[in-house]
């Protein structure tokens, strides 16, 4: 018997909203919000391999850069008051 997945996947709300860039980063990741201006506010929260939050801040239409993440891979989640509506992965070497 299969059993159900643990959590519901995101709801995918429009085509990716943010650009990330450079892939794989350096000192510094940049995540270009694609929308329009005066869409709803949003923040990123991004999460090492265990699950724990390293960054948390609402992000602006634009380039928002991150510059503290330690190397090795981590997840970007980005919400608004809905809900979780893009994930993804970056990766950061030093």
């Amino acid at each position: 018997m299969k059993s159900p997945p643990l959590t519901k996947p995101p709801r995918q709300v429009h085509a990716a909203l943010l650009k990330v860039y450079p892939q794989p980063a350096g000192e510094m990741v940049a995540f270009e919000r694609q929308e329009a201006t005066g869409q709803q506010p949003c923040r990123l929260e991004t999460l090492n391999m265990l699950g724990q939050k390293l960054y948390d801040q609402p992000i602006k239409e634009g380039t928002n850069t991150v510059s503290h993440l330690p190397a090795g891979q981590h997840f970007y989640r980005l919400w608004r008051d809905e809900g979780i509506v893009e994930v993804g992965k970056v990766v950061v070497v030093k």
